[in-house]
């Protein structure tokens, strides 16, 4: 999948008070995980890279404030509040799994705040924390080993192969979308995805309303 960049000069004045909200972040999920993991968080919901508001209530949307801010900083997103709503549509679709993805999206945004990196052109910044997740979703899920391919436009499909083992996503329809969840030919489940998801995000097999299904369905 493809997310829209474009570049712009980081404002470096601007990543101390996101350092800050990601380490008290980190800090929290390394001891919910009982681990050193960092949350991949952003901060600033409003847009333009803000720093995050006080009025902010709940870890879920600290959490992809801070992790959104860095992005937009780093030009790997356009705007905070879609980037948001994204984030915690993500949350919201892998369920049991939200602690893991919570850690992977703090470390994710210490590691690229100050630079220029996108997670999404590269290998991820944190590959054991991304690891972690993915193999909360689908045991035996390895990164670089797993295929995943989707095809979008007004449905989307997604299929993720790992040895022996084939997760099938596919949705279609409006108001509201709704997804099949399959393993191995065998439906698990339907879903509707948060209504403030792109069709990119939809289908995913990780991220997408399926996630949660497949975690249940090890």
């Amino acid at each position: 999948m493809t997310i829209p960049t474009f570049t712009r000069g980081r404002a470096r004045d601007r990543l101390a008070p996101v350092l800050l909200v990601l380490l008290a972040l980190a800090t929290a999920s390394a001891a919910a995980c009982g681990g050193k993991g960092v949350v991949d968080g952003t901060s600033g919901g409003t847009g333009g890279g803000q720093a995050m508001s006080s009025s902010s209530s709940g870890g879920e949307a600290t959490i992809c404030e801070a992790f959104c801010d860095v992005e937009v900083m780093n030009g790997c997103e356009k705007d905070v509040s879609s980037c948001v709503a994204g984030c915690q549509g993500k949350l919201e679709n892998v369920g049991i799994c939200a602690d893991a993805l919570t850690a992977r999206l703090a470390c994710d945004a210490k590691e690229e705040a100050g630079t220029s990196f996108c997670a999404v052109d590269g290998p991820p910044p944190c590959p054991e924390l991304a690891q972690a997740f993915d193999a909360c979703v689908i045991p035996g899920a390895v990164i670089g080993d797993l295929d995943e391919i989707c095809t979008v436009d007004s449905t989307c499909h997604c299929k993720a192969h790992i040895p022996v083992l084939e997760f099938a996503v596919d949705c279609a329809g409006t108001d509201p979308v709704t997804c099949t969840c399959t393993k191995n030919g065998q439906v698990l489940g339907s879903c509707a995805p948060p209504q403030n998801m792109g069709m990119d995000l939809v289908c995913d097999v990780f991220v997408g309303c399926c996630a949660q299904t497949f975690a249940l369905n090890h």
